[in-house]
């Protein structure tokens, strides 16, 4: 069963809002001495945070061009460190690897929190699955018809 457009696009809207709140969440946490890990001197939850943001201003911007590609740019960063974090999260003895929904930083994810890697790699998966129903669905509309 087909989803409406609009009610894909606001729920598009509300999970890239949820994702963006837990990347400042995490990046506040970080800030405050809770480490996340870093690629280089860069803090892995800034890096989200940014792709996040691209995400959130693909839907924002009007030029359909631009669109796929500031998501494209946004979604491949954030599923990437998503699916290497969850696999290093899984196959870690005792986890430990991704900051946890408890808090407490990296070791809260042992201590019964859910890691964020895991969240964020399954609204990455609905996240994609919306625009490409939604936004981009509606982009390949307007371009073949003026054609």
């Amino acid at each position: 069963m087909p989803i409406n457009r609009p009610v894909s696009l606001i729920a598009l809207w509300i999970l890239l809002l949820i994702g963006f709140a837990y990347a400042v969440l995490v990046s506040y946490r970080n800030f405050t001495g809770d480490l996340c890990p870093a690629v280089g001197p860069v803090p892995i939850c800034y890096i989200v945070l940014l792709a996040y943001a691209l995400m959130i201003l693909s839907l924002v911007v009007n030029h359909n061009g631009c669109k796929h590609y500031f998501f494209t740019a946004g979604w491949g960063i954030a599923f990437v460190l998503a699916v290497v974090g969850s696999a290093a999260e899984f196959f870690t003895s005792g986890g430990g690897v991704c900051p946890s929904s408890a808090g407490g930083g990296l070791r809260g994810a042992s201590q019964g929190g859910v890691p964020m890697c895991y969240v964020s790699l399954a609204l990455l998966v609905v996240i994609l699955v919306l625009f490409l129903h939604g936004p981009y669905r509606a982009a390949c509309d307007a371009h073949n018809a003026n054609h």
